[in-house]
């Protein structure tokens, strides 16, 4: 089973975190030079596709932002690349990191992406076809090879950006998926949940529960995170992760599929 997180601003939480589902692959965004350095001593048995070293996360003169973890364990990194977006506000974010990977127990090959898209519309629908570019790319490097691809698109399903990344591109959303979990609104939350919804003079202030996260089980509810996979994969489960460590790690709700 392949299962994905796509948290950002990762702080220590997000280490608890993946030791607890233990996945295969994270995708990570907003991943500075001191989360690098903290998951890497943390997470036993993980490893970034781009860091062994304090200089290895940097691109040219810049830190990868929007990165991969892999467990090594179960995958085999075969090569990796990193290419920024050609229209971007920010190079260290807006990019997408490829990585590719063998199962040590099937030797299948598949092909993960990471990606964080800009904050405005049209640069969003630049990224979009940016993205889908950078997937061609790969899907003639390994034509045989399924491709997923995570991360924070900054716009939700009814906008035609994310709608490009499945219409006639041979990729599916696996929120479709066979069985689905907890869906979230999908917009920015201050502190683990949305602002509103926190009682700011009381800053250990976490209100659980379905009315205050705001979450529902229904496909119709749209998120800004998304995971998409080749329609050859079947996506069997899909949900947001809404225990403590996950949201205190992230002004988003992350999500997994397997």
């Amino acid at each position: 089973h392949l299962w994905w997180l796509c948290p950002s601003l990762p702080s220590a939480s997000l280490g608890n975190t993946i030791l607890r589902y233990l996945p295969d692959v994270v995708a990570l965004q907003e991943c500075d030079e001191k989360w690098y350095a903290a998951l890497n001593s943390d997470l036993a048995g993980y490893k970034f596709v781009n860091y062994d070293t304090e200089d290895q996360n940097k691109v040219g003169d810049y830190v990868n932002d929007s990165t991969i973890i892999y467990n090594a364990e179960t995958l085999e990194l075969i090569e990796w690349e990193q290419t920024p977006l050609p229209t971007s506000d920010n190079v260290s974010a807006r990019n997408v990191t490829v990585a590719v990977f063998r199962s040590k127990e099937s030797a299948k090959v598949f092909i993960c992406l990471s990606t964080h898209w800009c904050l405005t519309e049209k640069n969003r629908n630049a990224n979009s076809t940016e993205t889908l570019e950078i997937i061609s790319k790969w899907k003639e490097k390994y034509p045989t090879s399924p491709i997923i691809i995570g991360g924070d698109f900054n716009a939700v399903e009814s906008e035609n950006s994310i709608i490009s990344m499945t219409d006639n591109t041979g990729l599916i959303d696996t929120k479709n998926a066979d069985s689905t979990g907890i869906i979230c609104n999908g917009y920015h939350i201050g502190n683990g949940m949305r602002v509103e919804d926190k009682d700011v003079t009381n800053p250990d202030h976490w209100i659980r529960g379905p009315f205050s996260f705001r979450l529902s089980n229904m496909k119709n509810k749209e998120t800004l995170d998304h995971i998409f996979a080749s329609d050859t994969v079947n996506s069997l489960y899909f949900s947001a992760i809404v225990d403590r460590d996950a949201l205190n790690a992230s002004d988003h709700r992350p999500i997994y599929c397997y």
